[in-house]
């Protein structure tokens, strides 16, 4: 007797479950290739951001730019701000435009504000500060014993709206504190004083445990 050439029951289910474990297998590789483009995509505006204030740096005899923590009190403006010009931006406020154009992680869910923050060590004053090492100052590249180590910049939680890192509050094991620390499967860009950028685990930066902490300058190259 000549059979049927139509599926049975049984033969659909299973090609309907091969699709299904297919289709979970591609959509797991999409996720984890576009989790790799937006993690180069970010350190490569990192990189860019990088460029700009080593750029205005060397304008101001190695000086670094200030964070909202202290700009408002010295009369000046901050980073993001103070770097438009080297970014080839005429100078002017952080419109929402340019903080998606050049301050915003496309990983990064928040719809205002930058995704990057700046290590607040380089602008500490002993006199209003209180951190360890403390009455050094770090306002200069020259002053840095370790820049290829020291970090300069680093992406900051969804939910923190400010502009810079305060690592100088930072105690026990290895917390991040407003460092997104898991934003890149598990890891995180930074920015070194020196101008090179890597994509790393917050541990890797900071771990006092394994004596290491490279935000605060003076024991980044320990």
């Amino acid at each position: 007797m000549k059979r049927d050439a139509a599926f049975s029951l049984v033969e659909l289910l299973v090609v309907l479950a091969i699709i299904a474990v297919l289709a979970g297998v591609a959509s797991g590789a999409w996720q984890r290739a576009l989790g790799s483009s937006q993690a180069a995509q970010c350190l490569s505006t990192m990189r860019e951001l990088s460029t700009a204030m080593q750029l205005w740096s060397a304008d101001r005899g190695g000086e670094f730019p200030r964070s909202s923590h202290s700009a408002f009190a010295h009369r000046s403006r901050g980073w993001q701000r103070e770097i438009l010009p080297y970014l080839g931006e005429a100078e002017g406020p952080v419109t929402p435009e340019l903080q998606r154009r050049y301050f915003r992680c496309p990983s990064d869910a928040r719809t205002n504000g930058t995704s990057y923050g700046l290590n607040v060590f380089f602008e500490l004053d002993p006199e209003a500060d209180d951190y360890e090492g403390a009455p050094a100052r770090w306002r200069r590249t020259s002053s840095l014993p370790a820049p290829s180590r020291t970090v300069l910049l680093a992406e900051i939680k969804t939910e923190s709206s400010a502009d810079h890192v305060m690592a100088h509050f930072w105690s026990g094991s290895a917390e991040g504190g407003e460092v997104a620390v898991d934003r890149h499967d598990g890891r995180s860009n930074f920015v070194f004083a020196d101008g090179s950028a890597a994509l790393l685990r917050v541990e890797e930066t900071y771990d006092p445990g394994r004596g290491i902490n490279r935000w605060n300058p003076s024991l980044a190259g320990q």
